[in-house]
């Protein structure tokens, strides 16, 4: 099995340091800064074949987040350049997509032509093609989540290019950080919220799980739904309908990603302990691969198994 990997800082302490030094309303349980980074904390993307735990191939990034990968090339949300880099399979980057709107992309998620994006600066869920024009989007703030976690309210001007804005995570009203079409239902995350939104069209959303805390990923699951549910350490599995089946809690912090592979095991970024760790149905651990504890993980996704043949010689 080889997993695509975005290192979201190859420099984590300044990261850190950022973190403790902004995240003022921490007392009242909600996460994020005031204040922009304004530092370079390096990145990476890469290729790891998880079985002898080697790193394939590598490419220098700023701050990616997201991956998405189409069966020729991978669009990886650049966090601080706000834009996605297009990537080929021997890690070359071919040219970048630029969208005037794109403010601090967190998820990217492939469908068919098309591309969804968490627009997590501006608090969008956006549709777009694969040359970078838009094709439609959902705004948390034009529907019913226009209060940011001061208790201002939130409008944006999109008479305005907003590339060059910063908008930190507290000014944000929902941080929404993912967004995936799962069969025929879009679904977002809501990080400051801690629920899921689901709409069949990508227009009049509802709510149908919350009590999560400050979550990330939903994918698809062979029994219905995986979300890492981040801030509560664990994993939960959902059914079709959207209920609670199973909840996994393997002392894991900070479950920033997760998704069931084609073994039917689970495949969980647990950035806080700096590894990727792989488990059974039955919760046992299975298999791990820790980072440096420069590095901080975001996400893993799985590649097609012909995928091998296109690896290059392992580096060390």
């Amino acid at each position: 099995m080889v997993l695509a990997i975005t290192i979201m800082a190859t420099r984590f302490s300044i990261l850190k340091n950022h973190w403790e030094k902004n995240s003022v309303l921490n007392e009242q349980g909600k996460i994020g800064t005031n204040a922009s980074l304004g530092k370079d904390v390096g990145g990476l993307f890469l290729l790891l074949d998880w079985e002898t735990k080697k790193i394939l191939k590598t490419i220098d990034l700023k701050n990616p987040m997201g991956v998405g990968f189409d069966g020729k090339f991978f669009y990886v949300a650049c966090l601080v350049e706000d834009n996605l880099s297009v990537i080929n399979k021997d890690l070359e980057e071919v040219r970048r997509i630029k969208n005037s709107f794109f403010n601090v992309p967190h998820s990217v998620e492939i469908d068919d032509d098309k591309i969804l994006i968490a627009n997590t600066g501006l608090d969008e869920a956006v549709i777009i093609d694969k040359m970078g024009d838009q094709i439609a989007y959902w705004s948390a703030i034009e529907n019913g989540y226009d209060t940011d976690q001061f208790g201002k309210q939130r409008t944006i001007d999109r008479r305005k290019l907003q590339n060059d804005i910063t908008y930190p995570t507290l000014t944000q009203t929902t941080h929404l950080n993912y967004f995936n079409k799962i069969n025929e239902y879009y679904y977002i995350t809501l990080f400051h919220q801690g629920v899921i939104l689901r709409s069949l069209d990508n227009t009049k959303y509802e709510v149908v799980f919350s009590g999560l805390n400050h979550p990330h990923a939903i994918r698809k699951s062979s029994n219905g739904f995986i979300v890492s549910d981040t801030k509560n350490n664990r994993i939960l599995l959902l059914d079709e309908s959207v209920k609670l089946i199973e909840t996994i809690d393997l002392q894991l912090s900070w479950v920033q990603d997760v998704f069931e592979t084609k073994h039917r095991t689970y495949l969980i970024t647990d950035s806080n302990n700096s590894r990727v760790v792989e488990i059974s149905r039955s919760k046992e651990i299975l298999s791990e691969w820790f980072v440096p504890p420069e590095w901080r993980l975001f996400q893993a996704i799985e590649l097609p198994p012909d995928f091998n043949s296109h690896e290059s010689k392992a580096t060390n």
